[in-house]
């Protein structure tokens, strides 16, 4: 990135510039002379300084410079938050602002845009660690794109290449975004298949065969024949081993006793799912179903 130098953005002549905190602070440094940023002077953001870091702010040389240095876009199927120049803590500041806008965006995929971003201060690495927090609560993914060597060099020392996915440039991280949605569908889509299988076969193991079919129209141990039993003949639903009672305004069930150790109740008892059945009761032969 290359800076235009303060005095021809704000006119100071050569006499202000010896006057000047920001332009004396560098003048033993010929290389940073050629490169100043003149609101980087030494200890700015000490508290005892807040009065000239106030006037820089209203600068136009820093306005300048420091404009539209962080943007976001929304339209794509990730957040995208372009960085641009020194990650300094003003620029660390307008991230704060931008990601508090974006991370509300419904987004759960987010790139950062590093191919801009020249340097990256510790107040930066906090917010970095505060933005990955932010998306882990909101089950997303953050990939960083486009870190130089140099910015790069900085966040793996720093073991931020450990915890955060790094992709060469946008194209990139796009393309892996675009792989994890297409492989949480598939997983999506095996998990639905797999549940609509598991309901399928608890439906199926819960279908109950009419009991004159299951004996073929012939109970052994019932006196009455299948096709002269009310059962067949009404096509009742109900579960043969069940039995109503009513005792004193009360109805209730219960499964008949002469039932329990008939081969139809033990294939199809776990058809009926009725905790309130009392087993195991006795009733006349005479009122004992087929």
């Amino acid at each position: 990135m290359i800076f235009v130098k303060c005095f021809k953005v704000t006119g100071c002549s050569e006499e202000l510039r010896k006057n000047c905190p920001a332009w004396t602070s560098f003048e033993t440094d010929s290389q940073a002379m050629e490169e100043i940023k003149c609101w980087v002077i030494k200890n700015i953001y000490h508290p005892d300084q807040k009065q000239q870091l106030a006037k820089c702010r209203k600068c136009a040389y820093y306005i300048q410079l420091n404009k539209n240095s962080i943007s976001s876009d929304t339209s794509k199927v990730a957040a995208i938050i372009k960085c641009t120049g020194s990650l300094n803590n003003d620029r660390t500041r307008a991230l704060e602002k931008v990601w508090d806008t974006v991370k509300t965006s419904g987004k759960l995929f987010f790139i950062l845009d590093f191919s801009e971003v020249t340097n990256i201060y510790s107040c930066a690495m906090g917010m970095l660690v505060r933005i990955f927090k932010d998306i882990e609560k909101l089950n997303g993914h953050l990939i960083l794109s486009g870190a130089n060597h140099f910015t790069l060099n900085i966040l793996k020392s720093f073991h931020f290449d450990e915890i955060l996915q790094m992709e060469a440039d946008i194209s990139d991280a796009l393309g892996t975004i675009n792989e994890l949605i297409h492989q949480e569908e598939e997983e999506k889509r095996l998990k639905d298949e797999a549940e609509k299988e598991v309901e399928a076969a608890k439906i199926a193991a819960r279908k109950r065969a009419h009991c004159w079919e299951y004996f073929n129209d012939y109970n052994p141990k019932n006196a009455t024949q299948c096709n002269e039993c009310f059962r067949k003949i009404t096509q009742n639903t109900s579960p043969c081993w069940i039995v109503d009672g009513f005792i004193e305004g009360i109805s209730f069930q219960f499964v008949c006793e002469e039932c329990l150790d008939c081969s139809y109740y033990q294939d199809h008892k776990d058809t009926v799912d009725n905790p309130g059945l009392m087993m195991g009761k006795t009733v006349s032969k005479a009122d004992s179903p087929a």
